[in-house]
């Protein structure tokens, strides 16, 4: 259960979230842990458009929409689809081919973000402490790919949190990616609990509908690329981590 207050300094609004009845909280990545979209994301898939000598640019308002697809290998064959639907589609790409471009993007994202030049969102690192302080867990349930989860934990959040994550779920893990429930039930199956225990923490409607689904309660986000979704179902909607406060309270 939920409820929105004032809390802090005054001048600040937080929702305060009672973790009581919940044993483990599970952030969505892209997003939600960080803003990895147009600052990584966005410009790996345009490199790797140069790189394999494509005819092929996105910009921001044709990312926004296709980032309604989940799955970047996904989004690109729904890309060509459309292009071809369309008659736009100079050169018909395979889907190997657009695997290895896939590849590629998430090679050079790899690179981009050895740089640091994405951090975790603002409060992401209170949030760990204030889960380690009241004794509860946290883990990853994203679509994406392993190696991009592995980029950011590697170059932006390992070694700066005091508990890492109980479970990560990728992916490759799944069959059918967001808004199906599946990696959200994967998850609640290999911690062997229940999904009610489980709260989860995400940006966009496919994430919110994948976890409604799957038996859990969720916290709506807003992000860059996301920021209008409605996020149906939400216990609260905050316009980001820092305005999220957990505590265990025997009250509500």
């Amino acid at each position: 259960m939920t409820f929105s207050c004032m809390i802090k300094d005054g001048s600040i609004g937080k929702s305060l979230i009672n973790l009581r009845g919940y044993d483990i909280v599970l952030f969505d990545l892209d997003g939600t842990i960080a803003e990895t979209e147009a600052i990584g994301h966005l410009p790996a898939f345009n490199c790797a458009f140069a790189t394999h000598k494509m005819n092929w640019s996105w910009d921001s308002s044709q990312y926004r929409e296709l980032l309604k697809i989940t799955g970047g290998h996904e989004r690109l064959k729904a890309y060509r689809a459309m292009l071809e639907s369309t008659g736009q589609l100079k050169d018909y790409h395979s889907d190997e081919f657009l695997k290895q471009v896939h590849q590629s993007k998430n090679e050079i994202y790899a690179r981009l973000m050895s740089t640091g030049i994405v951090e975790p969102r603002k409060g992401f690192f209170s949030l760990i402490k204030k889960i380690w302080h009241l004794n509860r867990q946290w883990g990853v349930v994203t679509t994406t790919s392993q190696s991009n989860w592995d980029s950011l934990w590697n170059n932006s959040i390992k070694g700066r949190v005091d508990i890492e994550p109980k479970i990560i779920v990728c992916g490759e893990k799944v069959e059918r990616k967001k808004p199906d429930p599946e990696a959200y039930i994967l998850a609640a199956n290999q911690l062997n609990i229940s999904p009610s225990k489980c709260l989860v923490i995400e940006d966009s409607d496919n994430g919110a509908k994948a976890a409604h689904a799957a038996g859990m309660d969720f916290i709506g986000v807003r992000s860059h690329f996301f920021a209008n979704d409605h996020l149906d179902n939400a216990k609260v909607i905050v316009e980001g981590l820092s305005h999220i406060e957990f505590e265990l309270s025997n009250l509500y």
